[in-house]
């Protein structure tokens, strides 16, 4: 998978038999030296290969790879969503979740915060509706919202995006608004002045976005709508129905692009709640950790 230019610098790690050749395990990092922020992406051991330190040796060689980039990482990130190889450690399965977290805190982990990330969907999109009340809740507060392409309309879009997200969620942003036809974002705005107060995008399952979020590019015949990263302060006014009003114009465009479903990825554990009561179901759970790296020490 080639990245765009100018985000992250890729280094992968392999361990194989050596008179064979194959594959026991893999580990992917990633480092985007704009924000100094390494990131374990995705660490793989074949299941009849386990427990013979594979997993162990992929990871302190993927850390040391990681601190050993010029200028050094100020955090080190496990978990990734752009490419979305993994969010984080997979938390839909609980039991295998918390055998997956004590792994990783023998690792030295342990001390490091916790993000609480989420896929959700709506299977048949064609039947959905939304909810009794939204809309009369919408109208109460007035924020207004409109779609717009291209980075010449994105008026204070990145700046937003900047301020409220990670590096991770400034490139897709970035490359939502470079592939005009195939994506958009939707933005909000204050009754009162006009600021922006929320962003999120919309793509459909031909875009660029595509080919770095799997869950964008479903096998079959089926079509798939994305909405992606929503980006509202935690300590907006009126946060929920800001995220509502702008999920809501995301499906809406979905529908009228003909996708027969939708995916919601980058739902953070505080917004998760108000998009099930819009009718979203969970499709995937995760847990991102992230730590100083200076504070990175090996088990």
């Amino acid at each position: 998978m080639k990245l765009p230019s100018s985000t992250f610098e890729t280094a992968h790690y392999v361990v194989r038999n050596s008179s064979t050749h194959a594959l026991f395990g893999f580990c992917a990092t990633l480092y985007h030296p704009q924000s100094s922020l390494g990131i374990l992406a995705a660490l793989f051991v074949d299941p009849s290969k386990r427990n013979l330190s594979i997993g162990r040796s992929l990871h302190q060689r993927a850390i040391r790879g990681l601190l050993s980039r010029s200028p050094k990482p100020l955090r080190i990130q496990l978990g990734s969503g752009f490419p979305s190889f993994y969010l984080g450690i997979p938390m839909s399965d609980i039991s295998e979740g918390a055998t997956l977290k004590r792994w990783f805190d023998a690792k030295g982990w342990e001390s490091s915060s916790q993000q609480g990330l989420f896929t959700l969907g709506i299977k048949n999109l064609a039947s959905w509706e939304p909810p009794e009340g939204l809309l009369t809740g919408l109208q109460r507060y007035s924020f207004s919202f409109d779609l717009i392409h291209g980075r010449e309309n994105a008026d204070g879009v990145i700046e937003h995006v900047g301020l409220n997200a990670s590096s991770e969620v400034q490139q897709l942003y970035l490359l939502a608004l470079e592939d005009a036809k195939a994506c958009g974002v939707v933005r909000a705005k204050s009754p009162i002045d006009g600021s922006l107060v929320g962003t999120i995008i919309i793509t459909r399952s031909e875009s660029v976005l595509a080919r770095y979020i799997p869950t964008l590019s479903r096998g079959g015949k089926e079509v798939v709508g994305g909405i992606i990263a929503p980006v509202v302060p935690r300590d907006q006014q009126q946060a929920h129905i800001i995220l509502q009003g702008l999920v809501l114009l995301g499906l809406r465009q979905n529908k009228a692009h003909g996708t027969g479903s939708t995916v919601l990825n980058w739902v953070k554990s505080e917004e998760r709640d108000v998009l099930l009561n819009m009718g979203f179901d969970v499709l995937g759970a995760f847990e991102e950790l992230s730590m100083a790296a200076d504070d990175m020490i090996f088990s």
